[in-house]
Formats: C-alpha cells, structure tokens, sequence
C-alpha cells in the first residue's frame, strides 16, 4: 500500500510522536495525515496535537478487520499522484 500511493507507514508511540518522525513529516512536506488506530492505540491529545499542523484523519472501527476495510476503502479514494502519510501503532 505505502508504496502504491507513495504514502510512507510511521510509527508513533501512543501519546506522543518521536522527535525523527516529527522532522520527516516536515522534511516530506507532508499536508495530510491518516491516522490508523483508534484512541486506545493512539491517543486524542497525539490527534489534537498532529492537528494543530496538519489536515487529519482518523479511520479506525470496532475491530482490526473493520479497520483495515475502512483504510482499504479511504486509500481507494485518493486519485491522481497525492501524497499522504499514514501513522500506525
């Protein structure tokens, strides 16, 4: 998938986001941000903070089997030669 739409996986830590992430989101000139996982994985104050920077999405479900139909489904819409980032836990 990452490699399809160009769109690097990053992995952060529940409540907060490593410093070399961090730098890369900048380095890439990242605009948009899906972020996998629900608040258990990756928490509301890492969303609000990513927020304050970025235009973010949040696709997570009940399940990891919904929530990898839901990102399956989300990436399909993405026409054309976008650039996204997708952070995971």
């Amino acid at each position: 998938m990452a490699t399809k739409y160009k769109a690097p996986f990053l992995l952060v830590i529940k409540n907060q986001i490593p410093h070399s992430i961090s730098n890369e989101l900048k380095k890439l000139g990242i605009k948009e941000i899906k972020l996998i996982r629900g608040d258990s994985f990756v928490s509301k104050s890492l969303f609000d903070l990513l927020a304050k920077n970025y235009k973010i999405e949040r696709i997570s479900s009940a399940n990891r089997f919904e929530t990898s139909l839901k990102t399956t489904r989300s990436i399909n819409m993405v026409k054309g030669n976008l650039i996204k980032t997708y952070l995971i836990c």
